[in-house]
């Protein structure tokens, strides 16, 4: 009798202990998920602040620009870059992008070389035709952002594009067409890139108020942002 009560609370022992410890694990599991979602939530919000750094960056250094022309055919370029706008990069974790690729794809949506005509198509997302941008990378560098616990390196590319509601054809003119329309008016797209894939991307529209006068065209000092929106899903 007495053996069989021992061999009960061995049991009951045994099931004890193993129901704490499923109860330990799963508390284990439950802040190990917790904290990747904060550590993700960080990066994600990290990220974006790197994106919209570049953005600003570049709107210094389009305000300084006397004529956006020189930008959109890529005669005139930003003051952080790293080399030619074109090519691999390597980022934190040893995973590389490639702007030529990059380039192409926000151009006329695949990676390889677009002609004039591939980038006339008109898609849901290029609606203009012949008036669709020409993307060029304006900025594009290593960036590093402090984090409260680390260090977090990240690779910026700010590209910009003619607007596509102008008429004259050519997106490495900011001419405008009939009408004056997209005149002093210009797209960027900033993008942030981390490791693991990681990406956020900001679409914004830039404007430059400038009026005719008798002794010619004046522009206002500096640039305004028309729009600003983030981009749920980059490809």
């Amino acid at each position: 009798m007495r053996d069989r009560e021992r061999g009960i609370a061995l049991v009951i022992t045994l099931l004890t202990i193993g129901l704490l410890s499923a109860l330990g694990l799963g508390l284990a599991l439950s802040s190990a998920a917790a904290q990747m979602a904060d550590h993700n939530h960080e990066d994600a919000i990290t990220m974006l602040n790197a994106a919209e750094s570049a953005l600003n960056l570049a709107l210094r250094d389009l305000s300084t620009a006397a004529e956006w022309s020189l930008v959109l055919d890529g005669t005139l370029r930003g003051s952080l870059v790293d080399g030619t706008p074109s090519g691999p990069r390597t980022l934190q974790g040893g995973e590389t992008i490639d702007l030529t690729i990059l380039t192409n794809e926000l151009t006329c949506g695949r990676p390889t070389d677009c002609s004039d005509a591939d980038r006339s198509v008109a898609t849901l997302d290029r609606p203009w035709g012949p008036n669709n941008p020409k993307w060029r990378a304006f900025l594009h560098a290593p960036l590093s952002l402090p984090m409260p616990l680390r260090q977090r390196d990240l690779y910026v590319v700010v590209w910009v594009g003619d607007d596509g509601r102008e008429s004259d054809g050519n997106p490495t003119v900011d001419g405008g067409g009939g009408g004056g329309h997209g005149r002093h008016v210009i797209r960027a797209r900033a993008e942030a890139f981390g490791s693991r894939g990681a990406r956020r991307a900001i679409d914004a529209e830039i404007a430059r108020v400038c009026q005719a006068t008798e002794a010619g065209e004046v522009c206002q000092p500096g640039v305004r942002l028309q729009s600003w929106r983030l981009v749920s899903a980059v490809p």
